[in-house]
């Protein structure tokens, strides 16, 4: 049987120049992810938050090169002092987006747009053929209620297989010391079992804030498959406080990155190539793995 697989080419919205030490590794029997994140920017308000932007993006394969199984929910637990308020954004239902393209869902829930990205995919099905590159993901604001905050995003696959996928977003606060926002996306099967998500990039611009009272900031992946492995990443990152409640802005720039590049060699430095907007040129906090950037689970 052939293989379908979606190319990545990511679309991001960064902040100056990115630099990091490297992506986090991790593995489990047969199957193998790269996972990387970032917080734009690196100063943030000491006690009160500020306006951040947040990067995430992971790469998933089979050591064998077999067709890697179905991603079914995918969980970070970020640090107690990054939140995620949408209080004012306007909300999009999940009935606004079904069964439409990338274009028509963004015509449709515009105002409601916080976040954009790329995903990879591949579907195993005869006679298919590699396609040039993966869709557009956007996420959209689902409003809050009793605490929990909803967010669709949503992809339209146009190859092997036509059609637009919505995971739903879970994101509350728990009670934990450090690691106190729980964010869960639970991701649809699609081409009848048979497709899988390879990579994918998704970066927040609207609706997060973090504040810096410790110098540093964690947060850990956990990616769950359909033949029950499990991927973990673990992030901690230095930022630098300021007394001022607004510390610098991420500004508005845009950039264009492969996954590939994003999750390259872990003792390369990352560049990226910036379209100015904004007079302030901030750097990112990059989240990278303490101690050893490999990790085996199970």
């Amino acid at each position: 049987m052939g293989s379908a697989v979606a190319a990545i080419a990511i679309g991001l919205v960064v902040t100056g120049l990115a630099s990091a030490e490297g992506p986090v590794r991790s593995t489990s029997g047969n199957l193998e992810g790269v996972f990387n994140a970032g917080l734009l920017p690196d100063t943030l308000a000491k006690k009160k938050p500020s306006r951040a932007s947040f990067t995430l993006a992971a790469k998933f394969r089979t050591l064998d090169g077999s067709h890697p199984p179905a991603l079914r929910d995918f969980r970070l637990e970020a640090d107690e002092h990054v939140s995620v308020a949408v209080k004012g954004i306007p909300t999009c239902g999940q009935g606004d987006i079904r069964g439409k393209t990338s274009r028509a869902a963004e015509a449709a829930c515009r105002s409601a747009l916080i976040g954009s990205g790329m995903i990879g995919f591949e579907v195993t099905a005869p006679m298919q053929r590699p396609l040039p590159k993966g869709p557009r993901l956007l996420v959209f604001n689902g409003g809050v209620k009793n605490g929990v905050t909803t967010l669709y995003v949503h992809t339209y696959l146009e190859g092997p297989v036509s059609a637009a996928l919505i995971a739903t977003v879970k994101i509350r606060r728990v009670r934990n010391r450090h690691l106190g926002l729980l964010v869960v996306a639970k991701t649809p099967q699609f081409a009848d079992g048979n497709g899988s998500i390879t990579s994918f990039n998704l970066n927040l611009t609207r609706g997060v804030f973090a504040s810096c009272p410790d110098r540093s900031l964690d947060a850990r992946a956990t990616a769950a498959f359909a033949d029950g492995a499990r991927l973990e990443a673990r992030f901690s990152s230095d930022c630098t406080p300021t007394r001022k409640r607004t510390a610098r802005r991420a500004g508005s720039l845009s950039s264009h990155l492969t996954t590939d590049r994003m999750l390259r060699n872990r003792r390369s430095r990352l560049s990226i190539r910036t379209t100015m907007s904004s007079k302030n040129l901030t750097t990112p906090i990059w989240l990278s793995a303490g101690g050893s950037h490999e990790k085996t689970m199970g």
